[in-house]
């Protein structure tokens, strides 16, 4: 992928410690570019930045891909200030039309907890009407993540994914799924991470993490886009453990935020 169109939205992780992803793309910019100034980055501190940032980048020229990492939580994420930021707002905020499409968003990957299952791939990635312009892919994960572990897959993930400038967005995002079933097999099934892809008629998820519960599922990891969506599901791995309290290597997660050493998705 050429040179800044990657764009990165952070919140911060804790009050009191100052890490962030920011260093992970900085190496991977330096590797990519031979600088460490080769992609956009903000920090998100409420809903109303979120909003803000989050519709002036789909209307940058040349912005064609966008990570977003913070605490996940079934609702949503959790902002710089604290406050959650909802899914419908997220959602309404990267599909909504806009009167200006210049950057016209290729793909959206949340590095989150609990955030990415089929059916909101399904509502990320439909288009209301012909011709719209809207996005190709989207990836995430399902379950309780490993802020250490999510991040060398998310690493990997994006190494690939920048590194390919042949083809389409969709070739290229196939071909890094490609390359994370071959070389990360287990951190991938481990993490319920997907990646769902929008093709001719319908979403389908190109690691076959299949999640079921979805009307429309054909039940080789594809869904149609004209499907209705009702009801509720529980995708795979959003099951109680220990008395409601999941486990992530041996770390108890508490009110939705694994730690590991202080630090969480």
């Amino acid at each position: 992928m050429p040179k800044y169109e990657l764009a990165v939205v952070e919140s911060r992780w804790e009050r009191k410690r100052n890490y962030s992803i920011r260093s992970i793309f900085d190496l991977i910019s330096d590797l990519s570019y031979g600088d460490t100034h080769g992609y956009h980055y903000e920090m998100v501190n409420d809903e109303h930045a979120f909003k803000e940032i989050v519709s002036r980048l789909r209307q940058t020229r040349g912005i064609r891909a966008l990570y977003i990492a913070a605490h996940g939580i079934k609702d949503g994420i959790r902002a710089s200030n604290g406050n959650l930021i909802e899914k419908r707002l997220i959602f309404r905020t990267l599909t909504r039309r806009l009167a200006d499409e210049t950057g016209s968003l290729d793909g959206v990957h949340f590095g989150a907890c609990w955030f990415l299952d089929e059916r909101h791939a399904f509502n990320l990635l439909r288009r209301h009407g012909e011709g719209e312009p809207g996005l190709w892919w989207v990836a995430g994960y399902s379950k309780v993540i490993d802020w250490i572990d999510s991040s060398a897959l998310d690493m990997f993930f994006w190494q690939q994914y920048l590194n390919d400038e042949e083809g389409t967005a969709l070739e290229r995002i196939h071909r890094c799924a490609e390359q994370i079933k071959r070389l990360m097999p287990g951190a991938h099934k481990e993490m319920g991470f997907e990646i769902y892809v929008r093709g001719n008629g319908g979403v389908k998820g190109l690691l076959a993490n299949a999640h079921n519960g979805v009307n429309g599922h054909n039940g080789n990891g594809a869904m149609r886009l004209t499907a209705r969506v009702n009801g509720h599901t529980r995708p795979n791995g959003h099951a109680r453990l220990n008395g409601g309290h999941a486990r992530v290597n041996g770390q108890a997660r508490i009110n939705g935020h694994a730690r590991v050493n202080g630090r969480s998705h």
